[in-house]
This record gives structure tokens, C-alpha cells and sequence, in this order.
């Protein structure tokens, strides 16, 4: 069984394979994850999963 944050970052992971975007996810608290990649870094914070 996968935990909340798993759940979180397979959802980011697969956002960015479907829009074709490449970059780097690490766990991080507040926000969930550090987006990087680009030359850029982005926060990302997952509110709410409907399933």
C-alpha cells in the first residue's frame, strides 16, 4: 500500500511525463516537492488527489 506522499509524487511524476516536462522531483516538507530542472526550481505543493 502506498503512503499519501508516494500518492503525491506518483501524481506529480506522472503530470510531468504527460506534459512533457523534465525535471528533477525531491521530497520536500512544505512545499511537498522541489521541482528542478531548466535552470529553474519550483515548488510544488499537492492539495488535494481525487481518485
Amino acid at each position: 500500500m502506498l503512503t499519501a506522499k508516494e500518492i503525491e509524487r506518483l501524481a506529480v511524476e506522472k503530470y510531468l511525463q504527460a506534459s512533457n516536462q523534465s525535471y528533477k522531483i525531491e521530497d520536500f516538507e512544505s512545499p511537498d516537492f522541489i521541482l528542478k530542472g531548466e535552470g529553474k526550481k519550483i515548488g510544488c505543493e499537492v492539495t488535494e488527489i481525487f481518485q
